[in-house]
């Protein structure tokens, strides 16, 4: 059976896409933003942007696959990301699944673990109701708040609940175990702090039959502790570095000492490296807080800048290959 990666385009071969970044967003926006007056763009204005961004690190890196690592309620434009795709050449691979950091929508709160599989299940077999475009890998998150109750949440409903509660996750698990399609994950630099929360996220997925091989647990820019991420890493999941020159605590020099170390350990095959920064200026409403800010850091700015750092301390061109080609091309595939 050939193995495809499911685009915004249809499905393509692994080797059409050639490097790709395993977790950026084109567009992003929490729901409700949209009816806000300071939310208005020029939608055109933002498309030609992202177009010409994208063009220009294919033409210059070889970068032909982006992973839009938002599902619908982090504001994904599926129409925004096929046009994108058509304008740059580069292959866009839409996600479902449901974020959920901040609490689920209040429909889903109402919706059970069943409930949430069919729907990951036809956005990826059917399409995005009302486009027929498919999506290509499912996206749950954890965040502050979710490693125990607080008072007078809802163990069952929407909000700050237990991960081990989590039913986005457990719903990400079974369809990824009906259709063999990748899972990736959002974890919060604070909650690394206290507990090795990708962990944590593995243990949920794994208890409802998902692959390992098949996750990929993300922002493990958010800890040094090499402990934590061999002990995940042992388990056959894939680690995703996806903040590269995002603010989230840890400079340049010591995440590239982490993934120095890794390789050295022999885990190459195991790590993803990405931006988790959008194509376009649109957020909708504005961001404002420093953490979101990428001065500097567009979506070259992994090749241009980062990987240079990484050749600087040893790693060679093969694995460079093997972490920004290989392996995504492996983990998107199904």
């Amino acid at each position: 059976m050939s193995m495809l990666i499911r685009t915004v385009l249809g499905d393509k071969r692994p080797e059409e896409l050639g490097a790709i970044l395993p977790h950026e967003h084109t567009i992003y926006s929490l729901q409700g933003a949209e009816v806000d007056h300071k939310s208005a763009y020029d939608r055109e204005a933002a498309l030609q942007l992202a177009a010409d961004e994208l063009r220009a690190v294919k033409d210059l890196y070889g970068v032909s696959g982006l992973l839009d690592a938002a599902p619908f309620d982090l504001g994904r434009d599926i129409e925004f990301d096929v046009e994108i795709s058509k304008r740059s050449g580069v292959h866009i691979i839409a996600s479902t699944g449901i974020f959920g950091v901040w609490g689920f929508p209040y429909y889903w709160q109402m919706r059970d673990i069943d409930a949430m599989e069919e729907f990951f299940h036809r956005e990826i077999t059917e399409g995005v109701v009302g486009t027929g475009v498919k999506c290509g890998v499912i996206k749950v998150g954890s965040g502050p708040g979710l490693i125990e109750m607080e008072p007078g949440t809802s163990e069952d409903g929407g909000g700050r609940i237990p991960i081990s509660k989590d039913r986005a996750f457990r719903a990400a698990a079974r369809v990824q175990r009906s259709l063999g399609v990748a899972i990736t994950t959002h974890t919060d630099p604070s909650d690394w702090d206290s507990i090795n929360i990708g962990s944590k996220q593995l243990d949920i997925l794994e208890e409802e039959g998902a692959d390992p091989s098949r996750c990929i647990i993300g922002h493990a820019t958010g800890t040094a502790n090499l402990d934590y991420l061999v002990d995940l890493l042992k388990r056959g999941c894939a680690i995703g570095f996806d903040t590269i020159g995002l603010n989230w605590g840890f400079s340049l020099d010591v995440i590239a000492g982490v993934v120095v170390g890794l390789v050295a350990l022999g885990y190459e095959k195991q790590l993803l490296l990405s931006h988790d920064r959008w194509s376009t200026e649109v957020t909708r409403p504005p961001i404002e807080k420093d953490i979101f800010k990428f001065e500097g850091v567009d979506l070259g700015f992994l090749h241009r800048e980062f990987i240079p750092k990484l050749m600087k301390m040893g790693i060679s061109q093969d694995v460079v290959r093997q972490i920004t080609v290989a392996n995504p091309q492996r983990l998107l595939a199904f």
